[in-house]
């Protein structure tokens, strides 16, 4: 009954062990959802523009890239069968904005209070932010989603999300 967010990496499909498309422990975990990063691009009025992967590898500095690829340790859960021809997990499960560039602003009165003009990103951004919206639909439904993966694959197709192949 517990929901498990993992951000899945800000160093693309390389693994900290220097594996090229490998996402490493625990975001490969089958039984928490993996948390990518996209780039978004707000439309005047802070409504949805358009969203790319999240890949400031050129930028100066660099501000990373949102994880991505395939577990060395985990086969492919059955949640997974229709969406990759991978036998082992592949992640990330869902995406946010984790890029700096068009980052979150965080309020710290130790820092000033808001806004102190700073912008925040990564996928250690991004999964709190799937663990709060999950908080909301808990509170909502009067209990607990669970393990969110099979819910989360079950509306792909739908509207519910934006289409990945369109990023």
């Amino acid at each position: 009954g517990i929901t498990v967010f993992n951000a899945s990496g800000d160093t693309g499909s390389t693994c900290l062990d220097g594996s090229p498309n490998t996402v490493a422990v625990p975001a490969s975990a089958p039984t928490a959802a993996a948390i990518g990063g996209s780039s978004f691009t707000p439309t005047d009025g802070l409504t949805y523009g358009s969203e790319t992967w999240w890949n400031g590898s050129s930028a100066t500095p660099p501000t990373g890239q949102g994880g991505f690829g395939v577990s060395k340790f985990f086969g492919r859960p059955t949640y997974q069968t229709a969406f990759t021809g991978s036998a082992f997990r592949s992640v990330p499960d869902v995406v946010s904005s984790a890029d700096p560039a068009h980052g979150l602003v965080i309020c710290q009165a130790a820092d000033g209070g808001c806004p102190n003009g700073k912008w925040y990103g990564g996928t250690s951004m991004t999964a709190p932010m799937w663990a709060a919206y999950t908080a909301r639909i808990n509170q909502a439904m009067g209990t607990t989603l669970g393990g969110a993966n099979p819910a989360l694959y079950a509306v792909s197709g739908t509207t519910a999300f934006h289409n990945a192949a369109s990023m």
